[in-house]
């Protein structure tokens, strides 16, 4: 499962595009739609999707959260101390720290959450 997402991420970051009926949505109950969206936030500069990145590090998947955290750390040049194979209370605390950066940097930006997304 994970190599196959790590491959659908590959492609779409590496191509541009995605397979025909599939679309780019964070809030996609389709883990690859999640994917192919984090792989398109990964290459742009919108900071609107930061929020939704900072949502996915609280993903049930860690493949998810892993990608979530290298899109923002491309986007960023910062871990925050997150890492994705943490212990669920010491990524609660890193998503904090995420929350209050996102927060500090671009008040103005849509909230983000700081419980489980349920996935």
């Amino acid at each position: 499962m994970l190599r196959a997402r790590l491959t659908l991420v590959a492609s779409a970051a590496l191509v541009g595009c995605s397979l025909p009926g599939q679309r780019a949505d964070f809030a996609s109950r389709d883990p690859a739609e999640r994917t192919l969206a984090v792989a398109r936030a990964a290459e742009t500069t919108d900071p609107e999707s930061l929020p939704a990145l900072i949502r996915l590090l609280e993903s049930d998947d860690p493949a998810e959260r892993m990608l979530a955290l290298r899109a923002l750390e491309k986007r960023t040049g910062q871990t925050l101390g997150y890492d994705h194979c943490d212990s669920e209370p010491r990524r609660a605390e890193a998503v904090r720290r995420w929350v209050a950066w996102q927060r500090a940097t671009n008040p103005g930006a849509a909230p983000t959450s700081s419980g489980s997304t349920g996935r």
